[in-house]
């Protein structure tokens, strides 16, 4: 989200969208924006650390990274893409949490 409102600073009509889905044992989150997209060598480098396509001192290029990590860490992955209409569009896949015995608690 935070991406996608620096994306979007300074659009004539920004817009952030937010979606969840199911699909059969895992979920997805996305997020979109109508901000500018990135090229295709920005695209291939999203999930590297320190890589940013922010101006000096906007940001260390971690973020991206490191969700990226904790998504593998729970199975799952975080993906990046431009959109047809302009904008980017990042989709969070999870796998579902098993259901607690102890849900009540």
């Amino acid at each position: 989200m935070a991406n996608a409102l620096d994306a979007t600073d300074g659009a004539e009509a920004p817009r952030i969208g937010l979606s969840a889905r199911r699909g059969g044992d895992r979920v997805f989150i996305e997020v979109r924006d109508n901000g500018p997209g990135f090229g295709e060598s920005e695209r291939e480098r999203l999930f590297e650390p320190f890589f940013t396509t922010k101006d000096s001192g906007g940001g260390l290029g971690l973020g991206l990274a490191i969700s990226a990590g904790i998504a593998r860490d729970f199975g799952g992955s975080l993906s990046a893409t431009n959109l047809v209409e302009g904008g980017a569009l990042f989709v969070l896949d999870l796998p579902l949490a098993a259901a607690s015995e102890n849900a009540d608690a």
